[in-house]
């Protein structure tokens, strides 16, 4: 849900998680690993397939930064307005 006010909420769960969003008017995205401009937050998602997870991401707009600290187990990403977050591998469930 977004205001006319240039702020939007997204409910996560059933308990009433919700995170907001908001602009801000001459904002700097972060320059990780640079800290000149320090990460304003930091998600991660679990991912069954690391890969295939990166490659729709970067469809949808998201960046790869040249850092990548551990690839083999997880990717850092941006999304479009320069915030680091990452997806991290997890085994597949079997039933």
């Amino acid at each position: 849900m977004c205001s006319a006010r240039r702020t939007c909420h997204l409910r996560v769960d059933r308990r009433n998680l919700t995170l907001g969003f908001q602009r801000v008017d001459g904002h700097r995205p972060p320059s990780w690993p640079d800290p000149a401009v320090p990460q304003q937050l930091h998600c991660c998602f679990r991912v069954e397939d690391l890969d295939r997870a990166e490659a729709r991401l970067l469809e949808l707009g998201a960046g790869r930064p040249d850092r990548q600290p551990n690839a083999e187990k997880w990717r850092v990403l941006t999304d479009p307005a320069g915030h680091p977050f990452c997806i991290v591998g997890v085994p597949a469930r079997t039933a």
